[in-house]
This record gives C-alpha cells, sequence and structure tokens, in this order.
C-alpha cells in the first residue's frame, strides 16, 4: 500500500514538472486584441531545439518581444508566427529561420551569424525589410534568396567581402546600408547592376581601397555615404552628374586622389550654405593638409601612369607639406607654452586676488570711517551747492543790471548825440536868419532913395 502511495506521488510531481515546464515556454500578449501583439518578456526555453509556445497570432500583423533570451528562431516555431512583421530586437539571437509570408524582420542588437531560409524558390519569400544591424554576420550571400527586399540593413557586422551580385534581381531595393563592418572588397557584378528605386547607399566605415561603380545603374540615388574608408578614387565613376538626383554624399576620411576628386565634383552643383536648399550636400574632413578640394582632404599621389599633371610638382609638395609639419609642431608646441603660461598667469592671479580680499577685509574699519567722512565730505558739498547756486542767482542779478546800465548809458549818449546834432542845426538856422536880415536891412535903404 505504501509503495503505490509513493508511486502515485512521484507521478504526480513528475506530471506537475512537465505541465510547469510547458507553461514558463508559453507567452501572452500584453493587449488581448489589438493588430501588435507586444510581449514584455520571452521566457528562455528550456534548449535551443525547444520551441516557444507564442500566442495564437491567426489576428494580428505584428509580433514585438521588448526583451528575453532566445537563441535560436527555429522552423519548428515558424507555423506560429504568422505575422508579416517580427520585431527581435537585443535578446541574443544567434540564429534566424526566414519564414516565406514575413515581409519586415527587425534583428538589430542580437549575436545573429546564420539567416536561414526553407528550400523552396525565392519568388515566395515576401521580405521587404530586413534590419540586421549590430550583429556578427560573416556573409551576406544567403541574402540572394530574398528577391523583394526594398530596406536592407546590415552595418555594424563582421563582413569582409559583399558581392554585388545579390542585389541584382533587387529591382525594389531603396536602400542598401552596409556601413561598419570589415569590408575591404565590394565584388562588382557580372553584367550591369540596375537598381532604379535605390535612394540611399551607405558603405561608411570600412576598409575599402577601391570601388567599380563602371557598370552601376542608379538613376534615383539621393544619398551616397563613403566617409571613412581608405579609397583614392571610384573606379568607372569620371562625375556624381550621373546621379542627377544626388543631393547628399559624404566622402570625408578616405585618400582621394585630388585630381579625380576634382574631376568627379567639377560638373556639380555644391550647397553653398547650410540654409540653401539647392545643390549636393558635401561633409568636409577636420583637419587636412595643403591638399583640399570641396573641404575633403586629398593628396596628388599618382594613382595611374596618366597622372603626369598630378606628379609635375611632387617634389614641390613634398617640401610644402614637410614645411606645414613643422609649422604644426611649432604651432602645438606654442599652444601648450601658451596654456602653462595661461596656467601660471592664472595661479599669480589668483594668489593676487585672495591678497586684496584679505587686505580688503583688513581695512573694512577704515573703510568705514572713509565712508563716514565721505558723507561729511558729501554734505560739505551740498552746503557749497547752495552757496554757488545763490552766488550764480547774485551774478545774475548783477548781469541783469549791468545789462540795463549799458542800455541807459547808451540811451543817454544817443540822445546826447541828438542835441548836438539838434544845437548845430539850430546855430545854422540862426546864422542864415542873421545873414538874410543883414541883407534885407542893406538892400531897404537903396530901395528907398
Amino acid at each position: 500500500m505504501n509503495h503505490c502511495v509513493h508511486a502515485l506521488v512521484i507521478v504526480a510531481l513528475f506530471s506537475s514538472g512537465t505541465i510547469a515546464s510547458d507553461v514558463s515556454a508559453t507567452v501572452k500578449c500584453v493587449k488581448p486584441k489589438g493588430s501588435v501583439c507586444v510581449i514584455k518578456t520571452l521566457p528562455s526555453p528550456a534548449s535551443d531545439n525547444d520551441p516557444v509556445q507564442f500566442p495564437d497570432l491567426s489576428k494580428r500583423s505584428e509580433l514585438r518581444v521588448l526583451e528575453g533570451n532566445l537563441s535560436k528562431l527555429s522552423e519548428a516555431m515558424i507555423p506560429m508566427l504568422t505575422v508579416r512583421i517580427l520585431r527581435l530586437e537585443a535578446i541574443g539571437l544567434k540564429s534566424v529561420f526566414v519564414g516565406a509570408n514575413f515581409e519586415e524582420l527587425h534583428l538589430r542588437g542580437n549575436k545573429l551569424s546564420t539567416i536561414e531560409s526553407p528550400s523552396t524558390g525565392a519568388a515566395e519569400f515576401a521580405l521587404k525589410v530586413l534590419d540586421v544591424r549590430a550583429n556578427v554576420l560573416t556573409t551576406a550571400s544567403e541574402l540572394d534568396r530574398f528577391p523583394k527586399l526594398e530596406e536592407l540593413y546590415l552595418d555594424d557586422n563582421q563582413l569582409t567581402v559583399l558581392s554585388m551580385e545579390l542585389f541584382v534581381e533587387m529591382s525594389n531595393l531603396r536602400v542598401l546600408s552596409a556601413a561598419g563592418n570589415k569590408l575591404v572588397s565590394v565584388s562588382p557584378p557580372t553584367g550591369t547592376l540596375t537598381l532604379a528605386e535605390l535612394v540611399t547607399l551607405s558603405l561608411a566605415r570600412n576598409q575599402l581601397s577601391r570601388l567599380d561603380m563602371s557598370d552601376w545603374q542608379l538613376p534615383s540615388l539621393q544619398t551616397l555615404l563613403l566617409a571613412n574608408n581608405t579609397l583614392v578614387e571610384l573606379e568607372g565613376l569620371d562625375g556624381f552628374e550621373r546621379f542627377y538626383d544626388l543631393r547628399r554624399i559624404e566622402l570625408a576620411g578616405n585618400n582621394w586622389s585630388c585630381g579625380w576628386l576634382q574631376r568627379a565634383l567639377g560638373n556639380v552643383a555644391l550647397q553653398k550654405s547650410a540654409n540653401d536648399p539647392a545643390g549636393l550636400t558635401v561633409d568636409a574632413d577636420v583637419r587636412c593638409s595643403i591638399e583640399k578640394v570641396a573641404g575633403i582632404c586629398c593628396s596628388f599621389a599618382p594613382t595611374s601612369d596618366t597622372d603626369t599633371g598630378d606628379q609635375l610638382f611632387l617634389p614641390e609638395i613634398g617640401q610644402v607639406r614637410e614645411a606645414i609639419a613643422k609649422l604644426d609642431e611649432r604651432h602645438e608646441q606654442f599652444l601648450q607654452f601658451r596654456s602653462k603660461k595661461l596656467a601660471d598667469l592664472t595661479g599669480a592671479l589668483q594668489k593676487q586676488v585672495e591678497r586684496l580680499v584679505h587686505y580688503q577685509d583688513k581695512r573694512e574699519s577704515e573703510l568705514d570711517r572713509a565712508q563716514k567722512q565721505a558723507e561729511r565730505v558729501e554734505e560739505h558739498l551740498r552746503m557749497l551747492d547752495d552757496r554757488f547756486e545763490r552766488l550764480r542767482s547774485a551774478t545774475a542779478t548783477a548781469d541783469e543790471v549791468e545789462r540795463k546800465r549799458k542800455r541807459l548809458l547808451h540811451y543817454m549818449v544817443d540822445m546826447k548825440n541828438k542835441l548836438i546834432h539838434q544845437a548845430i542845426e539850430t546855430d545854422r538856422v540862426w546864422g542864415q536868419a542873421n545873414a538874410d536880415r543883414v541883407d534885407f536891412e542893406l538892400r531897404r535903404p537903396v530901395e528907398s532913395q
């Protein structure tokens, strides 16, 4: 009897453990309804081969996992993932199986080294957006199975070689970004590469020393990012005017040939200022030697046997470079000396300020006395101002009296002159009258006779 009880208990414990294990691997959406299923935490399966029991996604279009730990998205899980958009970012994925129904696959920030897909025809894949940035992919050869891709992000992986033949059938590709890898080679296609819809192409932050764009037809290209490589020139590209819709280009941080760079940018209208909506936007290197084209560092080192013009002044350019290097060194020494001198002067000034503050503290009482004396002086000044005001008023009165006296004196002199003139006139009239009287008296006796 006891043996039977023990056996039942063991069976019950085993069954409960199995049920608990199944339950722990089952997850639910945060919201029971809606087109997007958000899973806060994805539980870890017992092993990589054990599938996670996803919730019913038949009425959902997108699945988004916020956190968790899932090293492998296996083929066994695909039938449960009926969504079009799948976001599994930063959950430790090392391998992912791409379902034919996926249209957008966002796998950024994982540890992906393998992308698998079913062995079916390429045309059956609906994938349009693939984001595998910040993973550890070393090859992109499996991407040729997704010809409907419109956006492809391969940034910050471990790619060393990228074959452009992969993209020949991707006629709808709009964004191709493979920046921040270890690319040393971009293999040209066997024929002409025509990507009529491509708007953005980024191969920046790699180790490319050459790039052959001879048979690339990119009529819709607007953004070309090639900064921070070791490129000397773009083979098969005489000028960026080939991309007549190009609006932004980044070329800084390369080893460009000045001759090629001048030719490539010679027929392109560059943006004159940041507020200028017209023209091509070109980045600029922070610091260059003497050679610069449109703000991009370059050199006159020969790139082919035909570049005789670039070789003409190489000795002189070398001498100028050495002189510039010496000037830079002396300038750096001067900056260090100036910084040290400024630090010394700042320290000395700080000590003087401290002594001045101490002196001011000691002289507070004297300043108080000086302030009181200043108040007395100010009061005395006010008194003087009052006196000065009275004196000015008296002076004004005296000036007025003086003006009146002068006017009276002028009047008296004028009257005197008039009287003298009148007296003279009177004397003249009186003399004339006497003369007339004498003449009259002389004539009268003669007439009487």
